[in-house]
């Protein structure tokens, strides 16, 4: 079972502050399972990682074009 600091740390990655600083109770069993919050709450950190990393390739892809572009334009 997920314990409520994990869901917590997920929640202050995603900025989700009301769940980080416990205005959300994550205890009240009968409102959320617990589990359920986790994997929903991972899913979107994993997804936000993903993006995150594929944004830099695309900058640094895009940086060596550049680079190569005003290279060859000094060259010239």
């Amino acid at each position: 079972m997920a314990d409520i600091s994990e869901i917590k740390k997920l929640a202050h990655t995603l900025n989700l502050m009301n769940i980080y600083n416990g205005n959300i109770d994550l205890t009240d069993e009968k409102i959320s399972n617990l589990d359920y919050l986790y994997n929903i709450l991972k899913q979107e950190v994993d997804i936000r990682s993903d993006n995150k990393k594929r944004q830099s390739k695309r900058v640094r892809i895009f940086q060596s074009i550049r680079f190569l572009i005003l290279q060859k334009s000094h060259k010239e």
